[in-house]
């Protein structure tokens, strides 16, 4: 609510970032700011364009909200900053949101592929527990995932889960190869994402190891498994 303060009552659009992504950009480019040097042009025209050097991701007091209304004169634009006016220049304008966006999105971006790469070994390790529980019951992997719920050894929404990955854009599930037991070669592979994340592929191996790599050194090597069976 703070953030639509003195806002129209009615309108044909408003636009809302959140204070949480607001303080992640702040700090993100905070940090850009940080590993440029100390005087340079760049850094001259960086400080000007955002007023970074006394900014502080404490100051994002509420998300950044814009509202766009018509009106009988034209369009009416009002937005709010999500920091206090503290003499940072351009920071209480949409120009310095947006170009704060530009510079720190892509960073964001990675950290959250970073953060999906650690649940997917998390998920992967998880089930290599539940496979090994089922091959000392039954002497071997199950034939399909869904026999673990049948057994007994999860219910449905666990394995749902457990068995997926945000991949090219979407939650997929995980690529589980049957048909192999612990005494088989220690190396095979038998789950592996259903596409690179961040250019590489993490699979899961007989021996519980998960690792991860280059997609086109991973398409080699399940090649070479293939060709092994």
């Amino acid at each position: 609510k703070s953030a639509t303060t003195g806002f129209p009552a009615k309108g044909n659009g408003l636009i809302y970032v959140s204070r949480d992504f607001c303080k992640e950009l702040v700090e993100q480019v905070i940090q850009v700011r940080k590993n440029m040097p100390k005087d340079g042009e760049a850094t001259a025209l960086f400080d000007g364009l955002l007023g970074v050097s006394n900014l502080s991701a404490n100051d994002v007091v509420h998300g950044y909200a814009c509202c766009i209304a018509n009106t009988k004169s034209g369009i009416l634009i009002v937005g709010n900053s999500p920091m206090p006016d503290k003499g940072y220049g351009m920071m209480s304008s949409v120009a310095p949101i947006s170009a704060m966006a530009a510079i720190a999105t892509p960073m964001i971006l990675k950290q959250k592929k970073k953060a999906q790469l650690v649940q997917v070994v998390s998920n992967m390790k998880k089930m290599y527990y539940l496979f090994i529980d089922y091959d000392i019951d039954e002497g071997k992997f199950p034939e399909q995932l869904e026999d673990l719920v049948k057994k007994g050894y999860l219910k449905q929404d666990t394995l749902t889960m457990l068995n997926s990955c945000h991949a090219d854009g979407e939650d997929r599930p995980l690529v589980y190869i049957p048909g192999f037991r612990t005494s088989d070669h220690s190396a095979t592979i038998i789950m592996h994402t259903p596409a690179p994340i961040d250019g590489k592929r993490t699979y899961l191996r007989i021996d519980g190891e998960v690792k991860t790599m280059k997609e086109a050194s991973f398409q080699q090597l399940i090649k070479v498994q293939g060709a092994r069976e």
